[in-house]
């Protein structure tokens, strides 16, 4: 999982480079990541009945935690340095620990603390604007911090689905990622091109599911802290 996210900068920077929007890219993404789901799962006669009241909770916030993350991240990865971004952003594991041990009661240890300080004050060096043209970057870095607070959202909702049929959490999981961009796209999407489209849905097809699969697969099996790492 960690390898397929250090992919998505430059996925991003390559869609900018071809005038692909955000929106464009998280909803037909989403979209062909869902069809690919359920295409896949329905090959396997798995049943993919609608969750719960309480699971549907969990899921909602797993997929508003992930497409704020993914529609920050474009624009932190335009308007600020790589290394910036991916400093900002992964601050969102130091608040899935933090999440982890007021509300699933995993053990909080002295290094546990001094590693969120390190954090904390890793943030604020990043906007001195002494010390990393933050003033440059400011939109940029403003953008990452605030993907950091979707990806902890993404982590938590991924472990408190722990006891959910993984195949079914996973295509639903994608599936509201879809309904949350597709106000979205009916208000504000274009398609210049058929190239563009088919681009953005080779990617959708393959990243979307494989992203999903990790995140769901991997937080049930691993405690936040240590996957976290």
């Amino acid at each position: 999982l960690a390898i397929l996210w250090a992919l998505y900068g430059p996925i991003l920077r390559f869609f900018s480079l071809q005038s692909i929007g955000p929106i464009e890219i998280n909803f037909l993404g989403f979209l062909a990541g869902t069809v690919m789901l359920f295409a896949a799962y329905k090959l396997q006669k798995t049943k993919l009945e609608f969750p719960d009241k309480k699971e549907a909770k969990k899921l909602a916030l797993y997929a508003f935690g992930l497409c704020s993350a993914n529609l920050a991240l474009f624009y932190a990865f335009n308007h600020t340095t790589l290394a910036n971004t991916i400093l900002l952003h992964y601050t969102g594991l130091f608040w899935a620990s933090l999440c982890a041990v007021i509300f699933l009661k995993e053990k909080a240890t002295k290094w546990k603390a001094n590693s969120m300080a390190l954090a904390i004050a890793g943030i604020a060096t990043i906007f001195l604007p002494e010390l990393s043209f933050s003033e440059k970057y400011f939109l940029g870095n403003i953008s990452a911090l605030v993907s950091s607070f979707g990806y902890a959202a993404i982590i938590f909702a991924s472990r408190t689905l722990k006891e959910s049929d993984q195949k079914k959490t996973t295509f639903y999981a994608t599936l509201f990622c879809t309904f949350i961009f597709a106000p979205l796209f009916l208000a504000f999407g274009k398609a210049e091109s058929t190239m563009q489209v088919t681009s953005v849905l080779l990617y959708g097809a393959i990243y979307a599911p494989l992203e999903s699969i990790l995140i769901i697969y991997g937080m049930a099996a691993v405690s936040i802290i240590p996957a976290s790492l």
